[in-house]
């Protein structure tokens, strides 16, 4: 059941920060959201709409912790962990 529940948190965190990202770029962008994620990785910002994307997480997080739902908040801060190791990767290469 604890596995259930950090994978829950995980996938959550992983499909608000895509919606959020989604949402920034097509509101953003006057290309169409391909041309713009494109342009934002050869620009070097495509972490900045990733960091950005994944503020989502935050309410989540703080709504699961006040429910004390931690196995979903452990895994809203591992999606947040592998967003920190992308965009490191990002900024490097």
């Amino acid at each position: 059941m604890k596995t259930k529940n950090i994978l829950n948190g995980f996938i959550s965190g992983l499909l608000a920060s895509i919606t959020g990202m989604i949402l920034i770029s097509v509101i953003l962008s006057q290309v169409t959201l391909e041309e713009s994620l494109i342009q934002l990785y050869y620009q070097k910002r495509l972490g900045s709409l990733i960091s950005i994307g994944a503020l989502i997480n935050l309410p989540i997080f703080f709504i699961a912790i006040k429910k004390e739902k931690y196995d979903f908040s452990l895994g809203l801060i591992l999606i947040s962990l592998f967003f920190v190791v992308l965009i490191t990767f990002l900024k490097i290469f």
